[in-house]
């Protein structure tokens, strides 16, 4: 799950139609329009919002376009930009669909797909800058499989985390030279794999804080600059690429033992647990610091 743009502050139930529960929300690249995937008693649908306004001050969201979905919508994740407007779901049946967004405000489906890989968890979408568009499906029993687009749609599987997989993530067009895939398990590790001839190998296994309990891994998140945020339900770690991936900053939770997802905003680190939004800003020197809190 991606959290909203921290220079704006809304309430999405005085937007959507009602009684829509929001199951995920995903911002394109240029934090432009937003997805969110929703569901009621009666209907399912990805609800499309564009952000307006040049401010922080005057920034506001307004529905501008909807997909009726066949069941309820699970995960959202936008294609990188050089794909143009492209939005990549899991339904709860787990069928994965590739929706394709006209001129008009309409949306077709393009592909879709319900043999991928078994108990979806997570979903994101990558760029290998050869023009084809990948999408990483976790799974609960513990593989990873990447759709590639060019090759049909068809899929590489790979076991990646024993209990399962919790969160996979993809690094952003400008944060490396090449792509990389992030994925957080159940067991508590962080692993990155790198994609070589049609595989993909692994980089490296990350080591999240010392403790006696095993840290679940709860979501992760690139920076545009490389940077990787893991948050567990302990805090945030921050990683960064020298020699090798080393932790760099440790983020404690305020309220420890509750779900936060994590996204980065530029030069910021946006944090959403429950009810509350913490924003954190860096320093000259690459350190984070609280920057301001959100409630309700």
């Amino acid at each position: 799950m991606a959290v909203t743009s921290p220079d704006l502050t809304l309430n999405l139930n005085q937007l959507l139609p009602k009684p829509l529960q929001v199951q995920d929300l995903q911002y394109d690249y240029y934090s432009k329009y937003l997805a969110a995937a929703c569901h009621s008693q009666t209907e399912s649908k990805i609800v499309i919002l564009v952000k307006e306004g040049l401010s922080p001050e005057s920034c506001s969201l307004s529905p501008v376009s909807s997909i009726t979905t066949k069941a309820g919508p699970l995960f959202v994740s936008w294609a990188p930009p050089n794909f143009g407007k492209l939005l990549v779901s899991v339904l709860a049946d787990n069928t994965l669909v590739y929706y394709h967004g006209q001129a008009s405000g309409s949306w077709t489906t393009l592909h879709e797909n319900a043999n991928v890989i078994k108990a979806i968890s997570s979903l994101s979408a990558g760029d290998p800058h050869n023009g084809d568009l990948l999408v990483a499906l976790g799974s609960l029993t513990g593989n990873v499989a990447v759709v590639s687009s060019r090759d049909g749609y068809s899929a590489t599987t790979f076991f990646a985390h024993p209990g399962g997989v919790r969160c996979v993530a993809f690094n952003t067009p400008e944060s490396e030279s090449s792509l990389l895939l992030a994925s957080g398990g159940i067991d508590g590790t962080v692993k990155i794999w790198h994609p070589v001839d049609g595989k993909f190998e692994l980089v490296q296994t990350l080591a999240l804080e010392q403790s006696k309990a095993v840290q679940q891994v709860v979501s992760i998140c690139w920076s545009k600059d490389g940077q990787l945020a893991v948050s567990t339900l302990e805090g945030v770690c921050i990683f960064k690429k020298e020699d090798e991936w080393v932790h760099k900053q440790h983020i404690k939770l305020d309220t420890p033992g509750h779900t936060s997802f994590v996204t980065f905003s530029n030069d910021r680190i946006v944090l959403l647990q429950e009810s509350q939004t913490q924003v954190y800003k860096k320093d000259e020197d690459g350190v984070f610091h609280p920057f301001t809190s959100l409630s309700g």
